[in-house]
């Protein structure tokens, strides 16, 4: 079946009106529904064959022809993790389109954190060509930022589940080696997807595991790093502080939506805490159109699918 002869329904949970625009062009016998509005989305979900964004646990249920659930994101929802667990349901996540551009962002919090100690008159950290990076999880994520941190001059230390040679990293433990690992930094980054097998991995043992003086920097979503036994960590001063690269959903909130700056741990002084809006640049909605669009021409061909997630493993 060749793609323009392909007949199947989209429904877009989300607003993409130019992507809306480029799938008609492409696959004109394609369906495209815009589901935003909850009457449409309502009457669409059963017959849809594929969703774009991110249905509730409930939607999912109700769309019982869906062959492939595509979320323009890093992470599955905890909610979504048991759902998506069917025959016939592929589900793709757009981390090869966040990979490069939170991987930018990574070093940029980990330079500003330096010089942020220079402003304070704190003692200097030393610079980042020298030191050594312990990155906990080497997917493309992963490897994105560890390319970056070998580009300025650090050794790279890897963890992943499956301890194979990666090109990226200069040396590779497995996921019972990670205390090890961590001695060894000056920083470490966590960049896991948020799953079952994950939550909590960052705990005190990894923690105290740490080089005294350390850093900590997560891109990933909350629930991985102990937040408590963090807050110790940097209170006692064992760690000299912290970064949190998030997803703006991710953000604390207080009662009407409003940044809250009296989280326990966020708010602490050595704690950096920077928000991600990268949906909101003209390159990166191109980008991730063409990464959907891409898969789209394999979804219509029968063919795997990029992005699919691999649930649990790092």
């Amino acid at each position: 079946m060749s793609a323009n002869d392909s007949e199947f329904t989209i429904l877009a949970l989300e607003p993409a009106e130019n992507l809306a625009d480029r799938v008609r062009r492409e696959f004109p016998s394609a369906a495209w529904v815009d589901g935003t509005s909850k009457k449409k989305r309502d009457r669409a979900l059963p017959a849809a064959t594929v969703v774009f964004g991110t249905p509730t646990k409930k939607q999912l249920e109700h769309a019982a022809a869906l062959r492939w659930l595509h979320l323009p994101a890093t992470t599955l929802p905890k909610s979504l993790r048991a759902a998506i667990q069917r025959p016939g349901l592929d589900t793709t996540l757009a981390t090869p389109v966040y990979a490069g551009p939170v991987a930018e962002r990574a070093l940029g919090v980990m330079l500003a954190m330096n010089l942020r100690h220079e402003e304070t008159g704190s003692p200097s950290p030393g610079d980042l060509a020298g030191g050594v990076a312990a990155v906990i999880g080497t997917g493309r994520l992963g490897r994105s930022v560890a390319r970056l941190l070998r580009a300025v001059g650090m050794q790279v230390l890897g963890a992943r589940r499956h301890p194979e040679p990666t090109l990226e990293i200069d040396e590779v433990f497995g996921p019972d080696e990670i205390a090890t690992m961590v001695a060894r930094a000056d920083w470490v980054i966590v960049a896991l997807p948020a799953t079952s097998e994950t939550e909590g991995l960052i705990d005190h043992t990894v923690l105290d595991a740490m080089s005294p003086g350390a850093r900590l920097l997560t891109l990933s979503d909350r629930g991985i790093v102990d937040e408590s036994a963090l807050q110790e960590a940097i209170r006692s001063k064992r760690l000299r502080g912290a970064g949190f690269l998030h997803r703006i959903e991710e953000l604390p909130t207080g009662p009407e939506g409003q940044p809250n700056n009296e989280d326990p741990l966020w708010s602490m002084r050595h704690v950096k805490v920077v928000p991600h809006r990268l949906d909101r640049t003209a390159a990166f909605q191109r980008a991730t159109e063409d990464f959907f669009l891409r898969n789209l021409h394999l979804f219509a061909a029968g063919s795997r699918l990029l992005g699919t997630i691999r649930y649990g493993r790092p």
